[in-house]
Formats: C-alpha cells, sequence, structure tokens
C-alpha cells in the first residue's frame, strides 16, 4: 500500500548510483522497512495542531530551506566549500555520534528508531535519563547518569536496516563552558565515551538539538525535513510557537542507504559502519586539534586483545580497571581568553593549570 504522507521512492540528491537504488527501492524487503519506519512520522504529520494557514508562510519554506542546507556525506564533493568549511569549523577535528536504536516496551512490543527520534525533536534535547527522574524513558540516549557517543570512530552503529540515523556533534558544540566532561566509561564499548557531569551529585546532562547535526539515509531525507520543519513551530503540547523558535539539528547530513544499509553492533560481521566512518571522517578531516580514543583509554586500542571473552560487544573490565583513563573537556578557563580542548587525568581543574 502506498505511504498515505511521504512518496515511498525519493528523487532528492544527485543520482550517483540510479540503477542500485532503483534496484534497492523496488524490493519488498525496503518497501516493508520504510512502511515500519515512516508510521511514527505519519501519526506525527497528521496529528499536527498547526494550523493550515502556517503551512504555506511556515511549514513550506523551513522545509525547503532543509533540503537545500542538506549535505551528501557519501559525496561531499557535490557540496558548496563554503558549507563544508563551516560544518568542520564546529569540529574542529573532533566527532561524537550518538546512533537512535529500535526499542521494546514494557509489553515487548517492538518499535522502530523514527519514533524515538521524533520524542528527541520534539523535546529539543537529547538527555541522560535522570534528568527526567526516570532511567526508562525510552528516548533517553545513554543510562541514567550519561549520555553514551561514539567518540572519533565507529564502534557501534545501531539503528534500524536500510534507515541508520542519529545525531552528530562535537565537544566544541556539547560541551561549551559546561561543567561537564567526556569519559571512557567502566563498560565501554570501543569507541565510546559518556558525557557526564563533573559533579557526582549532579544527574542533568542535556545536549541541545539545535547543537546537532541529524544523520539520516539519503530515502529518509524528505520525511525529515517535514518533521524537523513541524517542530520548529509546533511546541510539544501542539500549540504553535509564538514570538520564537524551537531548536531543530543545524542540517541533516544524509548518506546513500544502497551503500550503507546494515546496523553494527561490536562483534557482528557488518562492514557497513567501517563506510560510515569514512563518510564522517571525509566531512570532519582529523587536524592537529583531534584527540584520539585511544589518548582517552590510555593505550593503543587492540579489538583482537582488548575485548572481554564474556561479553564480546565491551572491553575487557580488566584491562578498564587498569589504565589510566583520561578525560575531555571544552571551555574557557580562567585567565584564558580562548576556547580550547583540555585532556586531563579526571581532577579539575588541572593540576598543570593556574585557573
Amino acid at each position: 500500500m502506498k505511504n498515505p504522507k511521504f512518496e515511498n521512492k525519493d528523487s532528492y540528491g544527485p543520482d550517483r548510483n540510479i540503477y542500485r537504488r532503483e534496484i534497492l527501492q523496488q524490493s519488498d524487503v525496503y518497501q516493508q522497512s520504510r512502511q515500519i519506519y515512516f508510521a511514527p512520522a505519519n501519526k506525527f504529520y497528521g496529528e499536527s495542531r498547526i494550523p493550515k494557514l502556517y503551512k504555506e508562510s511556515l511549514l513550506d519554506p523551513e522545509r525547503n530551506r532543509i533540503l537545500a542546507q542538506a549535505i551528501d556525506i557519501s559525496n561531499i564533493n557535490t557540496a558548496n566549500v563554503d558549507d563544508i568549511a563551516e560544518i568542520r569549523d564546529d569540529f574542529d577535528g573532533n566527532f561524537m555520534y550518538h546512533g537512535v536504536n529500535n526499542y521494546g516496551d514494557e509489553d515487548g512490543v517492538a518499535h522502530p528508531s523514527s519514533e524515538v527520534i521524533i520524542d528527541i525533536a520534539q523535546s529539543g534535547h537529547l538527555q541522560n535519563a535522570r534528568a527526567h527522574g526516570n532511567n526508562n524513558i525510552r528516548h533517553q540516549p545513554g543510562i541514567g547518569e550519561g549520555i553514551s557517543w561514539n567518540f572519533n570512530g565507529i564502534g557501534v552503529l545501531p539503528g534500524q536496516e536500510l534507515h541508520i540515523a542519529g545525531f552528530l556533534t562535537s565537544p566544541k558544540l556539547t560541551l561549551g563552558n559546561k561543567r561537564e566532561k567526556l569519559t571512557v566509561p567502566d563498560d565501554a564499548a570501543p569507541y565510546e565515551v559518556r558525557q557526564v557531569a563533573d559533579d557526582k551529585d549532579r544527574y542533568n546532562v542535556s545536549v541541545d538539538v539545535e547543537d546537532t547535526y541529524f544523520v539520516c539515509a539519503q530515502g529518509d531525507l524528505k520525511m525529515w525535513a517535514d518533521i524537523f520543519a513541524i517542530c520548529k513551530y509546533q511546541n510539544t503540547d501542539g500549540t504553535v510557537a509564538r514570538g520564537g523558535e524551537n531548536g531543530i539539528p543545524k542540517r541533516i547530513l544524509y548518506y546513500d542507504e544502497s551503500d550503507i544499509m546494515k546496523p553494527k553492533w561490536v562483534g557482528e560481521d557488518s562492514q557497513d559502519y567501517i563506510k560510515f566512518e569514512r563518510a564522517l571522517r571525509d566531512l570532519i578531516p582529523e587536524d592537529v586539534s583531534t584527540v584520539s580514543w585511544d589518548t582517552l583509554l590510555g593505550k593503543k586500542f587492540i579489538p583482537d586483545a582488548d575485548m572481554d571473552s564474556e561479553r564480546p560487544h565491551r572491553i575487557s573490565r580488566d584491562l578498564l580497571s587498569g589504565l589510566g583513563r583520561q578525560v575531555l573537556k571544552f571551555g574557557q578557563l580562567k585567565g584564558n581568553k580562548t576556547a580550547e580542548t583540555i585532556v586531563y587525568d579526571g581532577n579539575w581543574p588541572p593540576k598543570n593549570n593556574n585557573s
């Protein structure tokens, strides 16, 4: 059955491999997956309470702006060089990526990741669960005390097959002068960091959606442009935002899902995460400000030797407990006129800093 709101076949973006994409889009697997993934968006779109008179004056122009500013990370040579320079300035060679996964509710019913993303978009924030006083809120991208990210590498690429999506940001955008830091957790997967508060008694860790870039499949681009346009002008209670606008991602970055389609957990065979990481690195190349995950881990990561034999998706507990793991902050210290990235041993302020 044809999707009632969004077309099943997209035509947006460069047709660099028309044959491959057409074969994919005509497959039953793709159509079934797309119907499941688009269902929450169609529900959200249908329930939007923004009056029709605002559609032409607000939503359509905003949707067109989002589409015009979207960047194809599978082929960044097609992008405007000034746009690429602007994006790279936001990252300074360091990226943090949180992939949004499907989830199961208390009744065991499976829900697509698109439902989770819409929750995040409506709230305007990625937050740890304890910020809400509830460890079970489905759209919180981490455990109670922090938010989990892939840092300068992709070790875990969760999501729905053919519709991998998530939020991309950097220490520069995310930490700022906040009393928060990135650290390798005790139960880390490869390249995992957790954004936590400096104060162990303060659990409210939050990232504004407007300080992120949204990454999605090319075939889902138009759908997300519609959703974010609505979220910009519709409050969480359904009313129209008056006298201001809600925060949405800075841009949408999209990739070719006929080339990158399978999610990946550590220990699984999918190699698409390597292509995904390469696409991010093409957009955000390493530079003098890049901090390697190995630096935060405290050693050079060796996949064949450092994984836990009992938990193949995690790094060995014994290894982690014996390392001098480092911590990363980004902000302006006392006496410093410019912001910078600081790596230190976990005690703040760093002992060698005259702050």
